[in-house]
């Protein structure tokens, strides 16, 4: 892994991250466990992150199919273990949870996934994972347009600087 990251990289890269703390800080504020969330977050973030930086330097190339599908196998043994220790097990079948966990299993774990790594290996690790940072928006967008969700002006400056930080982060030149 012998890519040079430029300091107009470094600079997309702060931004994005300011621009991502921007969007779910409203969650932060809120009166829940929101916190605990957030955190999870930044360990997801960074775990993705560190995760793919070691897959390009360590790792040679793999059947993406097979790597996805591997992937999903072992999450879903933890995640299950997890639901049986913690949850109910109660499933309210509306058609919003059968879209979201449709959406969740298809959209996101396999086409999404299988793009994401497909991308790691034909390009420079650092600027395909600040593509990371686009999530929190686009969720924010997507609650939105879905559920009706409100979006504080500060959330929207957010998404503008999480989208110009991944710009600065992935150009070449």
């Amino acid at each position: 892994m012998k890519e040079k990251v430029t300091p107009r990289n470094w600079v997309g890269l702060v931004l994005g991250f300011i621009g991502l703390g921007l969007v779910v800080w409203d969650r932060v504020l809120a009166p829940t466990d929101a916190l605990w969330g957030l955190a999870m977050l930044l360990m997801g973030l960074a775990g993705i992150t560190l995760g793919t930086l070691y897959q390009k330097k360590y790792c040679g190339p793999f059947d993406v199919r097979a790597g996805v599908a591997l992937q999903n196998v072992m999450s879903c043994i933890v995640m299950l273990v997890l639901a049986v220790i913690f949850e109910s097990m109660i499933i309210d079948w509306t058609g919003e949870f059968v879209f979201a966990v449709l959406w969740s299993a298809i959209g996101l774990s396999v086409f999404a996934i299988c793009l994401y790594y497909w991308l790691v290996q034909r390009g420079a690790a650092a600027r395909i994972t600040s593509l990371i940072y686009l999530s929190p928006p686009t969720t924010a967008v997507m609650g939105w347009a879905m559920f009706g969700e409100i979006l504080s002006w500060q959330a929207i400056a957010g998404m503008a600087v999480a989208m110009t930080g991944v710009a600065l982060a992935v150009r070449n030149r």
